[in-house]
C-alpha cells in the first residue's frame, strides 16, 4: 500500500478529495453557525449560507492544514480500495506489466541474444505472464491498490480548482424573446385538403375522449392508440361515405377560403411563421365545427355554383410534314365537325381526333358521327371501332366504311 509518506509528498493543498472530507466533517457545525445567526432562515437560502460557511471556513485554513485532509481522504480511498481489491483487476496486472517491461526485456535479450522481431515480443509476453502468475495474492492486490489510487491522483489533479474561491459556473445566456411580426392573409397559403386528413381532422376530439385511458391497459401510447383508431375508422368507410367526405373536404376548402381573412384578423400576431399557421388553422376548423346543418347546406350549394366547368381538351397541331421540293406544309389544326352525320375526310400522315375527353390517332381516314358516339379509326394495317363512353375506350375489328 501507499505509504503516508509518500501520500505527504505528493498531495496538493487544491486536492478536492480534502476538501470534500473537510465539508463533510464541518458541515454539521457551519449549519448550526447558520441557524444562530438567522433563526428565520429555510430553503435553498439556507443550503446557500451553510455552504457559504464551510467555504469560507475551508480557505482561513493553512496549507498544511489543508494537505492533511488531502492526506486523510487517500488514507480512507486506500483502505476501501484494499478491501474491494481482487487479484483479477486487470489495472494491477497492467501496473506489473508497465513496471517490470524493461527486467522481463534484458532476461529474454540474455537468454536468446539472436532472437528479434515478433518472435522477441512474445517470448517478452511469455515472461511477463510468468513472473505476474508467481506473484502472492496478496502482492497481486497491492499492485491493484496502487493501480488504483494512481488513476484516482490522476483524476484529482485534473479536477484541482486555483487557490482562493472557485469560479462560478457560467449560466447559458438566456434567449432573446423575439418580437411578434404581423401578418395578412396573403401570408397564409390555403391548400385544399385531402379528404382523408379531413377525415382525420374531424374525428380526433372524438377518438381521444373515447380511447382516453385505455394507454395504461393497452402499453401503447395515447397518441398510438388514437392514430390506430382513427386508421380502423377510416377502413371501415363504404365507398359512399368516402365519397361524401370527399364532398364534405371540398365545402370546408371553399368556407376557408370564403372566411380566411376574418379569421386571420382575429389571430393574434407572434413571432414564428408556423405556429400562425397553425393557429389559423385551428380557428378555421373551429368555426367550420360551430356550423349547422343549414349552414354547410348553404355552402354546399355555393361550392357547387363555384366549381369550374371542365373544358374540352384542344389537341396541339401536329408539326407540318414536308411536301415534295422540301417546303413544309402549314401546320393544320384539330379536325373541322363534318358536315354530314356519317362522312368520311382524307389525312395525310397522322391525325389527332379530340372525342369524350380523350385524343384518339388515325393512320389514313377517319370518320365520325355527329352525336360523338361511334369513331372508326383505320391505322396501318389495323380496322378496329373505338366505341367512346366518357373518357375512356373499348376495341373491337371492324370493317371501315368509307
Amino acid at each position: 500500500l501507499v505509504r503516508r509518506e509518500e501520500l505527504e509528498v505528493k498531495a496538493t493543498p487544491g486536492d478536492l478529495r480534502g476538501r470534500h472530507r473537510y465539508y463533510r466533517l464541518h458541515r454539521a457545525a457551519a449549519k448550526k453557525a447558520v441557524e444562530d445567526a438567522n433563526p428565520d432562515i429555510a430553503g435553498k437560502e439556507k443550503n446557500d449560507a451553510v455552504l457559504a460557511e464551510l467555504r469560507r471556513r475551508w480557505n482561513t485554513l493553512l496549507d498544511d492544514e489543508k494537505i492533511e485532509h488531502v492526506v486523510a481522504a487517500c488514507e480512507a480511498q486506500n483502505a476501501e480500495a484494499a478491501v474491494k481489491a481482487t487479484p483479477g483487476d486487470k489495472r494491477g496486472r497492467n501496473r506489473h506489466r508497465s513496471m517490470h517491461r524493461a527486467a522481463a526485456k534484458k532476461a529474454v535479450e540474455d537468454a536468446n541474444p539472436d532472437i528479434a522481431g515478433k518472435e522477441k515480443n512474445d517470448a517478452v509476453e511469455a515472461e511477463l505472464r510468468r513472473r505476474w502468475n508467481a506473484l502472492l495474492v496478496d502482492e497481486k492486490i497491492e499492485f491493484v491498490v496502487a493501480a488504483g489510487e494512481a488513476q484516482n491522483a490522476e483524476a484529482a489533479r485534473m479536477a484541482e480548482e486555483p487557490d482562493g474561491e472557485p469560479e462560478p459556473k457560467r449560466k447559458r445566456p438566456a434567449p432573446v424573446p423575439r418580437s411578434a411580426v404581423p401578418r395578412s392573409v396573403a401570408d397564409f397559403k390555403l391548400v385544399k385538403p385531402n379528404f382523408y386528413n379531413f377525415f382525420m381532422q374531424e374525428n380526433r376530439a372524438a377518438v381521444e375522449a373515447e380511447v382516453d385511458g385505455d394507454a395504461a391497459n393497452t402499453g401503447k401510447t395515447h397518441k398510438e392508440l388514437v392514430k390506430t383508431k382513427l386508421e380502423e375508422n377510416f377502413r371501415a368507410l363504404d365507398d359512399f361515405a368516402k365519397a361524401q367526405w370527399r364532398k364534405d373536404a371540398s365545402v370546408f376548402y371553399y368556407f376557408c377560403g370564403k372566411n380566411l381573412e376574418r379569421i386571420v384578423e382575429d389571430v393574434e400576431d407572434v413571432a414564428s411563421a408556423a405556429t400562425w399557421e397553425r393557429l389559423v388553422k385551428e380557428k378555421l376548423a373551429e368555426a367550420w365545427r360551430a356550423l349547422d346543418d343549414g349552414a354547410k347546406a348553404v355552402l354546399a350549394q355555393g361550392a357547387a355554383d363555384a366549381a369550374p366547368v371542365p373544358a374540352e381538351p384542344r389537341a396541339a397541331p401536329l408539326p407540318a410534314a414536308p411536301v415534295d421540293g422540301g417546303a413544309a406544309r402549314a401546320p393544320r389544326s384539330i379536325a373541322r365537325p363534318p358536315a354530314a352525320p356519317r362522312t368520311t375526310e382524307p389525312c395525310l400522315g397522322r391525325f389527332v381526333v379530340s372525342i369524350g375527353g380523350g385524343y384518339l390517332s388515325s393512320g389514313d381516314y377517319f370518320a365520325h358521327d355527329l352525336e360523338g358516339i361511334v369513331v372508326a379509326i383505320r391505322g396501318r394495317g389495323l380496322r378496329e371501332i373505338l366505341t367512346v363512353d366518357g373518357a375512356s375506350f373499348s376495341k373491337r375489328p371492324a370493317q371501315l366504311r368509307h
